[in-house]
């Protein structure tokens, strides 16, 4: 009620109602901009599973500017090159690298191969390249834009050994420059890995830099499972590869069961990556319970638009099938790539791999399946 004798409160006029609305929203737009994006504790903005794209033109949007675009995973297509390796693998699995060697295989390969340096040169932007459009060739992801189209995603097919087709080591080619070339290893570190151990047959993250930044605004992490010392380690090659690509790891984590002189082992690690380093010298825990099961780490510190990557080679048969089973629906949707070597039994990798009693054909079933469920994958070597 009025005070006694006031006139009664009629509410504000139309001029009034309008000057307070407008109050409102730079209110609003002042609040976000000084708050940034909104997120968890860390700052990390939400995003969808394949987090969000924001407009950006060299200003800020207005409010009412503001976009809220995501992919969305629609399916894998393997190439048609992958698809009959697939549907044939019991019958090649005797003959992988005589097969690789000849005819349309070969041509094939010319064509990965003669691709592949767009993919480390730094400045290409794969998923718009022409080269990574065939897809006789490349395997593809796609993607619904929720702001209108589609997207696909080229990865390297898989098909022979499922690493590098041409190296010393693998299926040689002397007529390739990839067969003691290292500079098409991706520009790695020990440079003596450049036979078997090529990894220039991998096509990482195909996105533009800028789209990476805006669809992956939150902390990034690299879990490296089995990782040894500095100078023959995948952390070295992977963190100088997505550093390229604009993604600098905020933490890292590593284990290794073979005994490392800690000192040596620390003082071979540049500082700005030994600070952000969690290493055990201990064998992988992967009991599906286990606080210490790297993927139950993730699940504790995962938040929407971070990045995720993760690479297992152990070994370790038994562990490594463990933890890819534990590969649950939640858990893929959290991972930006994920690297896995699957030993198999095959005459050309017999000497590095033995026995195995995992057929050929089984890689695939595993392989394919994670695809198809929207994870990257990409056979380690």
């Amino acid at each position: 009620m009025p005070p006694r004798g006031a006139a009664p409160w009629a509410g504000p006029n139309r001029q009034q109602f309008v000057l307070m609305a407008a109050g409102l929203v730079v209110t609003c737009c002042i609040w976000l901009v000084l708050s940034g994006p909104s997120g968890d504790a860390r700052g990390a903005a939400p995003t969808g599973m394949m987090g969000r794209l924001r407009a950006s033109a060299g200003r800020t949007p207005a409010c009412s500017e503001q976009p809220d675009c995501r992919l969305e995973f629609l399916g894998y297509e393997p190439s048609n090159w992958e698809t009959l390796w697939m549907r044939k693998a019991d019958e090649l699995k005797e003959k992988i690298c005589r097969t690789m060697l000849k005819g349309q295989n070969r041509e094939l390969t010319d064509a990965w191969m003669e691709a592949m340096p767009e993919v480390f040169d730094g400045k290409s932007v794969i998923s718009e390249s022409a080269k990574f459009q065939n897809t006789s060739v490349w395997s593809q992801y796609m993607y619904r834009n929720t702001c209108g189209g589609d997207v696909r995603q080229p990865i390297e097919p898989l098909v022979g050994l499922f690493r590098h087709p041409t190296s010393h080591g693998a299926c040689g080619r002397p007529d390739r420059p990839e067969f003691i070339d290292h500079q098409h290893d991706g520009g790695g570190v020990d440079e003596s890995a450049q036979t078997i151990e090529n990894k220039g047959y991998m096509v990482l993250q195909p996105l533009s830099n800028d789209t990476i930044a805006a669809l992956y605004p939150g902390r990034k992490y690299l879990f490296d499972l089995g990782t040894g010392a500095w100078q023959s380690s995948s952390i070295a090659w992977l963190t100088k590869w997505y550093g390229q690509k604009g993604i600098v790891f905020d933490e890292m984590w590593g284990w290794e069961l073979k005994l490392q002189n800690i000192t040596d082992y620390w003082e071979q690690f540049p500082a700005e990556i030994s600070e952000k380093m969690h290493f055990r010298n201990i064998g992988v825990p992967f009991a599906k319970d286990a606080p210490d099961n790297p993927l139950n780490i993730l699940r504790r510190i995962f938040r929407k638009g971070d990045y995720v990557v993760i690479k297992l080679d152990i070994d370790n048969a038994p562990i490594e099938l463990a933890l890819m089973d534990q590969l649950e629906d939640d858990v893929i949707s959290m991972i930006g790539e994920f690297y896995f070597e699957q030993h198999f039994d095959c005459p050309e990798l017999s000497g590095a791999f033995g026995k195995t009693g995992v057929r050929y054909a089984e890689v695939y079933e595993r392989f394919t399946a994670l695809r198809q469920k929207g994870l990257r994958i990409h056979y380690w070597p």
